[in-house]
C-alpha cells in the first residue's frame, strides 16, 4: 500500500543537481518537515510546519506566527498539511489551515480531563481553521483571538479519519473566492471505524458503506474535494449536490468525488469563473496517491465529476467491488503511471496511449507516490515551460513537466529534474516568476533560470575531536566545501570565544572559563573569487560528554501483533555525566517500514509516552517499525538508540529459523560476494537481516542466499564483520555464523585489478564542472553524477567526464602491465541533438590509441594498451572540433591489470561429521579436515551460537562451558584468498532435566544430539539427509507423528554423564 512518506530530516544548503541548463537552486532557511510555502501581496514568505508552525521568512529571519502543536496529530501522514492565504490578505490578514487533529484534543479540550501533554492515536478529523494575522504591525503576529473553524467545529463536522494515512489534504482558492479542500479515503493503516462511529465521527450511513467506500457516497467528506464559503465554511449553493436545508452537511459541501488521496492539487491559470453562482472553480489538476499500482494526475473541469476510486485505480486497473457503491462513468486519470517494469499512459480526446508510443513519444516513467504540483504562469524560464505543469514523484524522486492543450489533453513531456528527495510540495511565485518547492528533508528552495549567473560556493567542514576536556585542540578541515564554478576559495572562521582564522584547516584551542560543561558555535564562511559566500555551523562541547541510554523499555521487544491496534510503552534510563537527567531534552521516533519505503508515525518530544502500532498486513511484503531515541544535552552533543520491531503473522510459532553458513568468495579491489546455504521455517522463512561491521546494510527476501558488497573505495587490507539475521512470520529470529575478516587483493581471472577510480590522478582538467569517479560527469558540482551506463549497461567503476578533458595517471613503479575500458557517450544525455567525442589513450605523451568520432547512438568500444615500462598515463577525451555540447564521455570499467599466479574464486570443501565430547578441560569440537584446489593447508574459524571463538590450522577446538539449553556449533574453511566454506550446524543441548519435542520442532538437514538426564517424548519429523540422537537417563517415548525419512536417528537410554 502507498502512501505519501514523512521522511527523515537531513538538512542540505544548497542542491546542485541534474535540472536542464541554466537551472539553479536557492536555499531559503532550515526547516523541520515544512509541508508548503506561499507569499503575500508584499512577497513575503511564509511556511508551514508538519507538526503545527506556521512562519513568516524575510532578510533570512524566520518569525513564529503561529503553533498548535498541541492541537495536531503527527502520527502516520497527519499533520499540519496546507496553508492558503485569502484572496485579500492584503487587508484581512486571513490565513486557513488545514490539518489533522490529535484525538485527546478532539475530545477533551476544554472539560477537566483535557491535558496539554498527552497525545492520543485513534479515530479523529481533519480540520480547516482561520486565524487573522495583524495588518497593523505588518502581520508579523496573529490578532488574538482570531481562530475560527470552517470544517470540524466538532468532532462530527470533520473531514472523518479512521485509520492513520490518506488525510489529504490541500487549500486552493478559485477565481470566484471559494475556498477548496481536498481530503483522502482517511480509511488506511488501522481500523478505527467502529471506534470513529462510537464516538459520533462517522454516521450511521458513512459506517455502513466502509471505509474506502464512503468516497463514493455524497453525505461523507472523504475522497471529496469541497468547496465552502471561506467566511463561514458552509458548502455554495451553485455546488453539484447542495441541500439548500443543510448548507453544512457533507454533500453540500462536496465538488469532485471518487480519490483515494489527494494530498496536492492545483487550479489551472485562466480558468473559472468570476460569479461565485457559476459553479465553476476552474479546472482543477489534482495528483491523486495510488495504492498498489498506479499513480494519479486527474483532471476536474466540472462540479460532480467521480474518478473512480475505490472501484478504480489508475485508468482501468479493478481494486475493489461492492456493486451498491459503484460510481456511474468515472472519468479516466489524464495521466497514469506505475510500478517498476510498467508503463505509463496518457489520455488524449479520451484515447489511452502509451508513453513511449508513436502517438506520445516520450520516455516512460515509473513510480509509487504522485505529487500533484502547479503551472508555470511567467516568462522568466525558457519558452519550452511556459505555461507547462510542474509535479513530482516522491518515492521515485523525480519532477517533470508536461504541456496540455486548450482540451487539457496531454501534450508533450520534459524530464526536469532525476532525483530531488522528498519533495512535497510546489508554489509559484508570481514577483519572481520562479517556482518553489519544499521537502521534508528539511528545506524550502527555489529554482531559478540563471543561465550565465555565478552560483554562490557550498561551505562544509568536518572537526575533531567534538568535544573533550579544557583545553582543547581541535582541528578543521573545509576541504569539502566547493564552489561550482571551480572558483578559487578563501575561508573565515569564527570559533565562538571572539577569534577568528582564515585558511582550509585550521587548529583551535578552546578553554573554559571554569570547569564547568561549555559549547562553541564554530561558524564557517566560505566565498568564491567574485564575493557570494555560504556558511555552515556545527558545536564544540568542552568539559562535557554525550548522555548514555542505558536501558529502554522495548529492548526486549521483538515483535507486535500484525492484527488489531497493540501498544508498547515508551521509556528510557538515561543518565549524563554533567547534568541531570531534567537538563536533557528526548524525542521518540517511529517510523513504519513498507519494503524500501518508510513512514513516519510518532514524533514525540518527551521521554515517555505510549505508541500505538497500526495494522500491518501478512501478504508477503517486508513490514517493520523501527523505533528511535535521540537525548540530546544542553551542550549540543546527542546520543541516539534505534530498535527494529517486527510484526507476528503466526502467533503459535515459537520456533526459529535454520541458521545461515556463511561464506565469502569473489574478492576483489572493491567488493566481495557473501553467500550461505538455503534457509528453512516450520512457517516461513520473512526477511533475511544483512549486517556489515555493525551497520545493517540491507534487509533480503526469503529465497535470498547471496550478496555483493560494493565499495566505492578499496577494502583491501580493511577488516569486515558479517553475519544475518534470519526472521519468520512470527519474528521469531536466528543470527548465522560470524564472518571476520580482512580481504587482501585477489587474484581475478590471473590478474591483480586495480581500477583507476581507487587512485589519486596527478592531474586533470574537465570540460564542464569536474570529472567524476564512479559516476558520470553529471552537471557543474562535485558528486553530482549518474550511475554510468553505456546502450543501457550499468558500470559500477570507471570514470566520468566531459569534453574537452585530460586526466594524468603517474604508475612508474607500480608493476602494471595493461590498461582497459570501455569507452562511449553516457546515456545520461540520451536525447540530445549533440554529443560527438573522440577517446585518446597517451603513454608517456606519446598518442597509442584514437577512437572514431563516437556519439550519443554509438556502440560503446573497448579499449586494452600495454603499459608495461609506461611512467605516465593519459587519458583525453576531446569535442570532435563541434564544441562540447553533450560530451558525456565514459571511461567504463576503467582498470590496471597485472598478472598473479592464481585464480582461486572457489571455497574449501566443507567440513563435515562434527561432534562434540565432554572432557575434563571442557568440550571439544571436532570435525574431518577438508581440502581447498590450491591451498595446501586451510584455516578453521570456529563460532558457537553466532559468535566467533577462533581459529585453528587442526581439525578440533576446546570449549571451556555450554550454556543449559541448545547450542549452535558451526565451523568455516579459509583458504589464502579469503574465500571461506559453509559447514553444517551441529546442535548440542546441555542436558537438561527434560524434553517435549513437538510436531512443530521438525529436523531437516541437521547433525545435532538432543540429551537430558531423565526423559524425552517427541512427535516431531526427521528428514532430509540428517543425523540425529536422542539420549535420556530414563525413558525415550515416540508419540504418533513421529516419523523419520532418509536420515540416520539413534536412541539411547543414556544419562548426560554418560
Amino acid at each position: 500500500m502507498y502512501k505519501i512518506l514523512i521522511l527523515f530530516l537531513l538538512c542540505f544548503q544548497f542542491s546542485f543537481a541534474q535540472y536542464p541548463a541554466g537551472f539553479l537552486e536557492e536555499n531559503f532557511g532550515s526547516w523541520d518537515l515544512p509541508m508548503g510555502v506561499g507569499f503575500d501581496h508584499s512577497n513575503k514568505m511564509y511556511v508551514w510546519e508538519r507538526d503545527g508552525r506556521v512562519y513568516s521568512f524575510a532578510d533570512n529571519h524566520k518569525n513564529l506566527l503561529i503553533d498548535i502543536r498541541e492541537e495536531v496529530a503527527t502520527y502516520g501522514d497527519f499533520g499540519l498539511l496546507s496553508a492558503a492565504l485569502d484572496p485579500d490578505f492584503e487587508h484581512n490578514g486571513y490565513i486557513y489551515l488545514y490539518y489533522v487533529v490529535d484525538r485527546h484534543h478532539l475530545l477533551y479540550h476544554g472539560n477537566v480531563a483535557y491535558s496539554s501533554n498527552s497525545n492520543e492515536q485513534g479515530a479523529t478529523i481533519g480540520r480547516v481553521t482561520r486565524f487573522t494575522l495583524d495588518p497593523a504591525n505588518n502581520f508579523a503576529s496573529v490578532v488574538p483571538n482570531s481562530r475560527f473553524v470552517l470544517i470540524g467545529e466538532t468532532k462530527s463536522t470533520g473531514f472523518p479519519l479512521t485509520g492513520i494515512y490518506h488525510s489529504g489534504g490541500d487549500l486552493k482558492f478559485a477565481i470566484d473566492g471559494s475556498l477548496l479542500v481536498s481530503c483522502g479515503d482517511g480509511a488506511s493503516g488501522a481500523d478505527y471505524e467502529l471506534q470513529a462511529y462510537s464516538d459520533g465521527i462517522i454516521t450511521q450511513e458513512e459506517y455502513v458503506a466502509r471505509r474506502l467506500w464512503r468516497c463514493q457516497i455524497q453525505n461523507s467528506l472523504n475522497g471529496k474535494i469541497v468547496r465552502i464559503d471561506p467566511s463561514n465554511g458552509n458548502g455554495i449553493s451553485s455546488n453539484p449536490f447542495f441541500n439548500p436545508a443543510q448548507p453544512r452537511a457533507p454533500q453540500s459541501r462536496v465538488y469532485a468525488m471518487g480519490f483515494r488521496n489527494p494530498f496536492r492539487f492545483t487550479i489551472k491559470p485562466n480558468t473559472g469563473s468570476h460569479n461565485l453562482e457559476d459553479g465553476n472553480a476552474g479546472v482543477l489538476y489534482v495528483g491523486d496517491v495510488g495504492q498498489d499500482t498506479k499513480e494519479e494526475i486527474n483532471i476536474v473541469t466540472n462540479g460532480g465529476q467521480n474518478f473512480g476510486w475505490p472501484r478504480f485505480e489508475g485508468i482501468d486497473h479493478l481494486y475493489e467491488s461492492n456493486p451498491p457503491y459503484h460510481p456511474l462513468n468515472p472519468l479516466k486519470p489524464a495521466i497514469e503511471w506505475g510500478r517498476t517494469n510498467s508503463t505509463a499512459r496518457v489520455v488524449i480526446n479520451n484515447n489511452v496511449l502509451d508513453v513511449g508510443s508513436s502517438s506520445f513519444p516520450y520516455s516512460n516513467f515509473v513510480g509509487g507516490s504522485s505529487i500533484g504540483g502547479v503551472f508555470y504562469e511567467g516568462e522568466s524560464y525558457p519558452e519550452e515551460y511556459h505555461g507547462s505543469y510542474f509535479f513530482a514523484e516522491f518515492n521515485n524522486q523525480w519532477a517533470k513537466s508536461f504541456k496540455f492543450d486548450a482540451n487539457n489533453n496531454p501534450q508533450s513531456k520534459v524530464d526536469f529534474h532525476p532525483a530531488i528527495v522528498g519533495l512535497i510540495s510546489f508554489a509559484y511565485n508570481k514577483f519572481d516568476e520562479s517556482l518553489y518547492y519544499t521537502a521534508v528533508t528539511g528545506v524550502v528552495k527555489k529554482i531559478k533560470y540563471a543561465p550565465s549567473g555565478n552560483q554562490a560556493p557550498l561551505a562544509k567542514f568536518t572537526y575533531n575531536p567534538l568535544y573533550g576536556i579544557s583545553p582543547l585542540n581541535v582541528s578543521f578541515d573545509a576541504s569539502s566545501s566547493f564552489d561550482p564554478e571551480n572558483s578559487a576559495l578563501s575561508y573565515l572562521w569564527f570559533f565562538g570565544d571572539g577569534t577568528s582564522a582564515n585558511g582550509i584547516n585550521p587548529t583551535h584551542q578552546f578553554v573554559a572559563n571554569n570547569s564547568n560543561p561549555q559549547s562553541f558555535q564554530v561558524t564557517l564562511i566560505v566565498y568564491d573569487s567574485q564575493g557570494l559566500s555560504s556558511l555552515v555551523s556545527h558545536t564544540v562541547s568542552i568539559n562535557n560528554t554525550p548522555p548514555a541510554i542505558i536501558s529502554t523499555t522495548i529492548d526486549n521487544v521483538e515483535v507486535f501483533a500484525s492484527l488489531g491496534s497493540p501498544s508498547v510503552t515508551l521509556n528510557a534510563q538515561v543518565s549524563d555525566n554533567e547534568e541531570s537527567n531534567n537538563g536533557l531534552t528526548y524525542k521518540w521516533e517511529a517510523f513504519l517500514y513498507h519494503n524500501e519505503h518508510r513512514h513516519q508515525e510518532l514524533n514525540l518530544p518527551s521521554l515517555n509516552g505510549i505508541f500505538q502500532f497500526g495494522t500491518v498486513p501478512c501478504d508477503g511484503n517486508s513490514y517493520y517499525y523501527r523505533f528511535i531515541l535521540t537525548v540530546t544535552d544542553s551542550y549540543g552533543l546527542i546520543t541516539t538508540f534505534q530498535k527494529d520491531v517486527f510484526p507476528n503473522c503466526n502467533p503459535s510459532d515459537q520456533v526459529p529459523p535454520s541458521i545461515a553458513n556463511l561464506k565469502v568468495e569473489q574478492i576483489t579491489s572493491t567488493s566481495f560476494q557473501i553467500q550461505w546455504n538455503p534457509l528453512f521455517d516450520n512457517d516461513a522463512v520473512k526477511n533475511i537481516e544483512l549486517v556489515i561491521n555493525a551497520q545493517r546494510i540491507a534487509y533480503l527476501s526469503n529465497s535470498t542466499s547471496t550478496y555483493t558488497y560494493q565499495s566505492a573505495s578499496s577494502i583491501l587490507n580493511k577488516n569486515f564483520k558479517v553475519f544475518v539475521v534470519i526472521r519468520d512470520r512470527a519474528g521469531n529470529k536466528s543470527k548465522s555464523s560470524v564472518l571476520d575478516f580482512t580481504p587482501n587483493q585477489s587474484c581475478v581471472g590471473g590478474s591483480f585489478i586495480t581500477y583507476l577510480s581507487d587512485l589519486n590522478e596527478a592531474s586533470a582538467t574537465n570540460g564542464y564542472g569536474q570529472f567524476e569517479k564512479d559516476k558520470s560527469n553529471g552537471e557543474y558540482y562535485p558528486n553530482d553524477g549518474n550511475t554510468l551506463r553505456l546502450n543501457g549497461i550499468t558500470f559500477f567503476k570507471g570514470l566520468g567526464s566531459h569534453a574537452n578533458s585530460e586526466i594524468t595517471y603517474n604508475i612508474a613503479g607500480l608493476g602494471f602491465e595493461s590498461f582497459s575500458s570501455i569507452v562511449g557517450i553516457d546515456d545520461e544525455i540520451t536525447g540530445n541533438v549533440c554529443g560527438t567525442v573522440i577517446f585518446k589513450v597517451y603513454k608517456d605523451n606519446v598518442l597509442v590509441y584514437q577512437s572514431p568520432v563516437l556519439n550519443q547512438n554509438s556502440s560503446p568500444l573497448s579499449i586494452n594498451v600495454s603499459v608495461l615500462g609506461v611512467s605516465e598515463l593519459k587519458l583525453v577525451l576531446s569535442d570532435a572540433g563541434d564544441s562540447n555540447c553533450g560530451d558525456h564521455g565514459d571511461w567504463a570499467d576503467a582498470k590496471f591489470q597485472k598478472s598473479c599466479v592464481s585464480n582461486d574464486n572457489s571455497a574449501p570443501n566443507i567440513p563435515a561429521n562434527l561432534s562434540v565430547i565432554s572432557q575434563p578441560s571442557g568440550y571439544l569440537f571436532s570435525w574431518h579436515s577438508v581440502t581447498d584446489n590450491i591451498d595446501s593447508q586451510v584455516e578453521y574459524e570456529v563460532f558457537l551460537n553466532g559468535q566467533y571463538l577462533g581459529v585453528t590450522f587442526s581439525n578440533s577446538f576446546i570449549v571451556q562451558t555450554l550454556a543449559n539449553s541448545n547450542n549452535y556449533f558451526t565451523v568455516q574453511a579459509k583458504d589464502d584468498s579469503g574465500n571461506r566454506s559453509v559447514s553444517q550446524t551441529y546442535v548440542i543441548n546441555n542436558c537438561p532435566s527434560s524434553l517435549s519435542i513437538s510436531q512443530a520442532e521438525n529436523i531437516s538437514n541437521q547433525t545435532l544430539v538432543k540429551k537430558v538426564s531423565q526423559f524425552i517424548e517427541a512427535e516431531n519429523s526427521i528428514s532430509n539427509q540428517s543425523n540425529v540422537q536422542y539420549l535420556a537417563g530414563k525413558s525415550i517415548l515416540l508419540k504418533p507423528g513421529f516419523s523419520v525419512s532418509e536420515s540416520v536417528f539413534v536412541i539411547k537410554i543414556q544419562g548426560c554423564d554418560n
